[in-house]
């Protein structure tokens, strides 16, 4: 599952050694998180609509 460039003898994660939360780095997910995480964000309530609004806003702004 791990990339064959890193080997887990070669260096630890830093991120895995300070105990510091993982951030959105693919290189940190297996497909395998990344499926779950699919899954959990599909599980989840859906947002106020107002906050839908603000993360897309209307393709009319794009300047066509």
């Amino acid at each position: 599952m791990h990339h064959p460039v890193m080997s887990d003898n070669d260096q630890p994660d830093p991120e895995e050694e300070t105990g510091a939360p993982h951030t959105d780095a693919p290189q940190d997910k297996s497909d395998a998180d990344v499926e779950q995480e699919k899954k959990a964000q599909e599980n989840a309530p859906p947002p106020p609509l107002d906050e839908i609004i603000r993360e897309a806003p209307p393709p009319r702004s794009t300047g066509e």
